[in-house]
């Protein structure tokens, strides 16, 4: 691969997040990391969770708990050195609580470490740092996702 197709790569890594978060898709959410990756959510610990499995099985939990997400990327860094990436992304993510009667709305830095693997580019290790957090009263303010076209998220996946 050239510098840029890595570094695509590994922007694609981002939004495939972005995409399954928004799907509400555990599996995908999961799926951009290394077997062994890990996320630390500074809002919750400064400890790892780490390994897919797990992580699939938090990212189920949490989305359980949530009528919607509105995941969203606004800019991002990355630099790729041989099989290893670096990057930063700045986003927000609006959600309501199953129940809840207002929406969740989060401002953060994602700052992230992705490894080459035989399957592609995957996240070893994402830090997410809230920087603004408040709620605002939802009052009809959302609706049920559109059906969902069959698009490809990574690459070399088989679409959905």
């Amino acid at each position: 691969m050239t510098p840029a197709e890595d570094e695509l790569a590994v922007r694609r890594l981002a939004e495939a997040y972005a995409d399954a978060c928004n799907r509400m898709s555990a599996p995908d959410m999961a799926s951009v990391y290394a077997p062994d990756g890990e996320l630390i959510a500074l809002q919750f610990s400064e400890t790892p969770m780490r390994g897919r499995d797990k992580l699939e099985r938090v990212f189920s939990r949490l989305l359980a708990e949530r009528d919607f997400i509105f995941y969203m990327i606004f800019s991002g860094i990355v630099n790729v050195d041989g099989d290893v990436a670096t990057a930063r992304w700045w986003v927000s993510e609006m959600r309501q609580v199953t129940g809840a009667d207002n929406i969740v709305i989060m401002l953060a830095c994602f700052q992230d470490r992705a490894i080459r693997l035989p399957e592609g580019w995957r996240f070893a290790q994402r830090i997410v740092k809230p920087m603004c957090h408040y709620e605002v009263a939802a009052r009809d303010l959302h609706s049920a996702p559109p059906p969902f076209w069959p698009l490809q998220t990574l690459p070399g996946a088989a679409p959905p």
